[in-house]
């Protein structure tokens, strides 16, 4: 409620010499209005000092302002860095639009049931590592609980993602390194059956063949961590080593600079080395800098935040996914 004393849409209304429902038209900006009746009503609701109360609104929409954030315990690793970054920006993106966002989580190897989601006062969520055979959009689509996501969703369940391309995005870091001069390519990342990271090897490799390039399997490692640090180690010692090794995300590609220093290699100069997505703080101490695709997280997160507020203001909505640009951040390492 209003304080005592303090203004009123009344108050307001007659002050702008309009009906109290305009003025509840144009702080809420929906509804038919006038350019103005609009400048009238922010003039008089400048003039008395009035304040929207947003929480009465809340309660008359039976809206609570708030937005799930649905992701597994391990994104909450500080050796996911992405996560993390995705995390904060959704935050920052969530309070410019006087929304607050409501962490949940769960294990990945414990199967999502309708409980987990209905009963915890949001007004929709966000899911984090979320591809085509992720159950929990069908069942928030069950629910008729808006959702929206950074990922894909499977055909016949509410497009409401946004995402990049990620093969696109690799083959025009090939293309950036085959003008640089480069012919021999490696490759390496750790096994995972994300969708996104096949795209980003089958990108490369793509690429590399209408360049005239073939990417050798015996070049190619993913495998687990230690496996994988192994052979880039074995990869970096050898005689005929690649003159590049790209891979399909920051995390890997740091530790491979580091090993190629240690191993008394100068990347950008003895061996090129690539990452993806530009995420880490890590990158900022590396000397040569990291060269690496680069997201725009804050537009990725302010995309998502109006994706899934339409969805809860008026889905569903039935629109496409939404496909965001990636550009090359270049670092002294290629």
């Amino acid at each position: 409620m209003s304080a005592p004393g303090s203004p009123r849409v009344g108050d307001v209304a007659r002050a702008a010499g309009v009906s109290a429902q305009t003025v509840s038209n144009v702080m809420n900006n929906r509804g038919r209005f006038s350019d103005d009746a609009r400048q009238r009503v922010l003039a008089a609701a400048h003039k008395l000092g009035y304040v929207p109360n947003r929480n009465a609104r809340s309660l008359r929409l039976r809206r609570s302002r708030q937005i799930g954030i649905h992701m597994s315990s391990q994104d909450l690793d500080v050796h996911n860095p992405f996560a993390i970054s995705l995390l904060r920006a959704l935050i920052e993106a969530a309070d410019k639009v006087d929304h607050q966002i409501v962490v949940f989580t769960h294990r990945r190897d414990t199967p999502p049931e309708p409980r987990t989601f209905a009963g915890h006062g949001v007004d929709g969520y966000v899911l984090f590592n979320s591809g085509p055979a992720d159950p929990r959009p069908a069942i928030l689509t069950e629910l008729s609980i808006p959702f929206a996501l950074m990922g894909r969703t499977a055909p016949g369940l509410p497009q409401t993602w946004v995402d990049i391309d990620n093969a696109a995005a690799m083959a025009t870091l090939v293309d950036y390194l085959v003008i640089k001069g480069h012919r021999s390519f490696a490759y390496a990342e750790y096994d995972t059956d994300a969708y996104w990271m096949t795209e980003r090897l089958t990108g490369a490799r793509n690429r590399l063949r209408e360049h005239g390039i073939k990417l050798a399997e015996s070049d190619v490692v993913v495998d687990s961590p230690d496996a994988v640090r192994t052979a880039v180690q074995r990869m970096l010692a050898r005689k005929h080593r690649p003159s590049v090794i790209m891979h399909g995300s920051d995390t890997l590609a740091v530790a491979t600079h580091k090993a190629a220093v240690q191993a008394g290699l100068t990347p950008g100069q003895d061996i090129a080395i690539t990452g993806f997505f530009e995420t880490l703080e890590d990158l900022a101490e590396l000397e040569p800098p990291l060269t690496s695709v680069h997201v725009a997280l804050p537009r990725v997160a302010a995309l998502i935040i109006d994706r899934i507020i339409t969805e809860i203001e008026h889905g569903p909505t039935g629109s496409p996914g939404t496909i965001l640009d990636t550009t090359i951040s270049v670092g002294g390492s290629a």
